[in-house]
């Protein structure tokens, strides 16, 4: 009877023991998970990068703080940069002024519309017509008081080929987003959720602010 009672003792204990140490195992584990959450999130704070946070359902794009102010300036000379690659080519420069583009564009927006292009045959027409497209902005209009940045642009295309020159209104509202400078990117900024509208008029659809987006503390 005495063995039996001591070996059902030993058996509580070791259960007792593994049970412990499972529980401290797990609390170790949360722990490493939260610090390293913390840590790829302060990274990602610094470096002004965005961070996405994955869940076994979707994806969810969290804004990380952005440590450069941004221009009105900049906003718009990053608009007039885009809008001249995205929007003017020949065949001899489509390539590259594609590249340029979408390297100042959300990637899933720039991607949609280069698909866009490929499907109307863009490239092809440029090389059968010897086109030369070439594009006026007529208006940048943007409103820096908050993030996203909202923005609309008109412009117009000139298609100059052999048969004479014809004329393309565009009218596109977008966002803005502050993100870390690069050689491709030098004005720190990214184009999203492009939407094309009817152009009218180019009237003022937006408050043009010359305001800046302050620094983050």
């Amino acid at each position: 009877m005495r063995t039996d009672i001591s070996s059902l003792k030993s058996i509580q204990e070791s259960f007792q023991t593994l049970k412990t140490s499972f529980t401290v195992l797990v609390w170790a584990m949360v722990f490493i998970l939260i610090l390293s959450l913390v840590s790829i999130a302060y990274i990602f704070k610094i470096s002004g990068e965005r961070v996405y946070i994955i869940s076994p359902h979707q994806t969810f794009l969290a804004y990380a703080s952005y440590n450069h102010e941004v221009s009105v300036f900049e906003a718009r000379n990053h608009i007039r940069v885009l809008c001249q690659n995205l929007f003017g080519w020949d065949k001899d420069n489509f390539n590259n002024h594609m590249e340029t583009a979408l390297n100042l564009m959300d990637h899933s927006d720039g991607l949609k519309l280069f698909n866009t292009f490929k499907s109307n045959e863009v490239y092809e027409n440029l090389i059968s017509t010897s086109a030369k497209v070439t594009v006026d902005m007529d208006s940048i209009q943007l409103n820096m008081n908050a993030l996203p940045i909202q923005g609309i642009f008109y412009l117009t295309q000139n298609w100059q080929s052999v048969g004479g020159i014809q004329y393309q209104k565009i009218k596109a509202e977008f966002e803005l987003i502050p993100v870390s400078r690069s050689e491709a990117n030098p004005f720190g900024l990214l184009v999203q959720k492009i939407a094309f509208l009817k152009y009218e008029n180019n009237k003022k659809d937006l408050k043009d602010s010359v305001s800046v987006i302050p620094q983050n503390p």
